[in-house]
């Protein structure tokens, strides 16, 4: 007995552009979880950098009251730079940074890192107030951190500059989204 085997034209798979529909639909779903994962990402690093800040402004208030002078060594300065480097006097290397500076800020550069990478500057300055400023190279980072640091820190805050050749007040949202350029100094100033 022998066993005819037919094929339905109904039954005969995918044609090339019902695949390339399919596989452009899986690349749309995900690029769009990419996307989403991104910007979770981001977020988190913006919220971190927050946190670092009032974590060092908080620790220098702590452990430099505003009418104590700043002491290394024998010598007193009327601020002191957080740089593991010779400045010429009035750096605090990184064995001084424990307690100050957040670990994860301290890498084997010189000065404590960002979450992107950059320079932070730290300095407790005369007159009980204390400086924090990073080098911004997005506008997208300045716009969303200026105000965010303005409301978590506004029993502290004296001031924040977006600076790029000139000093501008970026505390309010209205006014970073107005100010802050493609790139520059995003500074700020603590009371202790």
């Amino acid at each position: 007995m022998h066993t005819e085997v037919r094929c339905d034209k109904n039954n005969r798979g995918f044609n090339l552009v019902e695949a390339a529909i399919v596989l452009g639909v899986i690349g749309l779903v995900i690029g769009g979880i990419w996307v989403a994962a991104a910007s979770v990402t981001e977020n988190r690093k913006l919220a971190r950098t927050v946190e670092q800040i009032l974590y060092i402004s908080n620790s220098i208030s702590r452990l430099f009251p505003a009418n104590v002078p700043f002491t290394i060594g024998n010598t007193t300065f009327g601020q002191i730079q957080f740089m593991d480097t010779d400045c010429g006097g009035g750096c605090m290397p990184k064995s001084g940074w424990t307690g100050i500076i957040p670990e994860d800020m301290v890498t084997n550069a010189t000065t404590p890192i960002d979450l992107w990478g950059r320079n932070v500057e730290v300095q407790p300055q005369a007159g009980g107030r204390t400086y924090i400023g990073f080098y911004i190279n997005r506008r997208n980072h300045c716009i969303q951190l200026a105000p965010r640091i303005a409301a978590a820190a506004s029993g502290t805050l004296i001031s924040i500059d977006w600076f790029s050749g000139t000093a501008l007040q970026v505390n309010t949202p209205e006014l970073a989204a107005a100010n802050c350029t493609s790139s520059g100094y995003l500074r700020m100033f603590f009371r202790r």
